[in-house]
C-alpha cells in the first residue's frame, strides 16, 4: 500500500477538522468536495464519516479507528429517529441554525460559511440506514474510542459496533462528540 493514512469526517465537518497528519477527505459541506483515491493502510472516521468511505478502501485497509462512530444511527430508537427527522425538517428552511444547534452538542467552536445545504439534508436522510458490517475483514485491526459525554452518538452505539466487529477494541474518553478528533490528532501526530 503506498498511502498510510486517510482520515473521513463526520456529518457537519470539513476536513479542516484534521490538521495535516494525512490524506483528507472533505465531503464538500462547505468548499469543493474531495475525494480520496488508492487504498490506505489506516483509515480514520469520524462519526458518520464511515457512510463515506468507499468500500474498496474499507476492505482492504489493515486498520480502522473509529471516533464517536456507529452502525446505526437511530436503533429503532423513536425518540433519536423524531431527532432525525425534526433535524432534517429544519434543514430545509435554517440550515446554519442546525449546523450551529449540532456544533453546540458536538462540543466544537466552528462556523458554517457558504455551507451546501442540499448535502447536508442528503446525508441527514443517510443516518435512517445501518452500515453493514460485513464490509469488514476478521483480520483488520479495529480500534473505538468513544467520548463517555459525547451528547450526539450514545456511548451504547459505541458498545453496539464493538459487539458486531469482533476482535475490536474499545476505548472509552471523558469526552464529547467531538473532543474523539482531538484526542485522535494527538497520537497521530507524535
Amino acid at each position: 500500500m503506498s498511502n498510510e493514512l486517510a482520515l473521513y469526517h463526520g456529518w457537519g465537518f470539513s476536513s479542516a477538522v484534521w490538521s495535516e497528519v494525512g490524506e483528507v477527505y472533505d465531503r464538500g459541506y462547505f468548499a469543493s468536495p474531495r475525494e480520496l483515491n488508492g487504498l490506505f493502510e489506516t483509515i480514520v472516521v469520524h462519526s458518520m464519516g464511515l457512510y463515506f468511505v468507499p468500500l474498496e478502501q474499507l476492505k482492504k485497509a489493515k486498520r480502522i479507528i473509529f471516533l464517536s462512530s456507529f452502525l446505526d444511527f437511530t436503533y429503532g430508537d423513536r425518540r433519536r429517529q423524531k431527532l432525525l427527522l425534526q433535524m432534517q425538517r429544519k434543514m430545509e428552511s435554517k440550515p446554519a441554525e442546525v449546523l450551529a444547534d449540532f456544533y453546540h452538542l458536538c462540543g466544537y467552536n466552528g462556523s458554517a460559511d457558504r455551507l451546501n445545504a442540499a448535502r447536508l439534508l442528503e446525508d441527514l436522510a443517510k443516518l435512517e440506514d445501518p452500515f453493514d458490517v460485513t464490509a469488514f475483514p476478521a483480520s483488520q485491526e479495529k480500534l473505538i474510542y468513544h467520548g463517555t459525554l459525547d451528547e450526539v452518538v450514545p456511548v451504547s452505539a459505541a458498545h453496539h459496533l464493538h459487539e458486531q466487529l469482533p476482535g475490536s477494541s474499545l476505548q472509552l474518553i471523558s469526552t464529547g462528540h467531538y473532543g474523539t478528533v482531538d484526542y485522535c490528532k494527538e497520537f497521530l501526530e507524535k
